[in-house]
């Protein structure tokens, strides 16, 4: 796995250290190393590389995507899960 870097990142819009959002990252990430597994939002073939990488660092990494490919599975009896299907939408 290559170097991870500040703009592999997209949704980090700063450089500026003392940022909130850049520091509410900073902390997941350090935390994460306790964790028993990690779930990612895509699929082995998309990015084996990366999913190859994190298994070296984290015990279990798990791949459970594509996941939108299940919004037509969601009943739509509950409203919770069709809210979140019209979110998804």
């Amino acid at each position: 796995m290559k170097a991870i870097q500040l703009k592999d990142f997209p949704f980090i819009r700063t450089t500026d250290p003392d940022d909130l959002s850049f520091n509410f990252v900073m902390g997941v990430a350090e935390t994460s190393v306790k964790a028993h597994a990690i779930a990612f939002h895509t699929f082995d073939a998309l990015e084996q590389d990366v999913l190859d990488g994190l298994s070296t660092i984290f015990p279990r990494v798990y791949s459970v995507g594509p996941l939108q490919l299940l919004l037509d599975q969601i009943q739509e009896d509950h409203h919770e899960t069709s809210t979140l299907k019209d979110y998804h939408r």
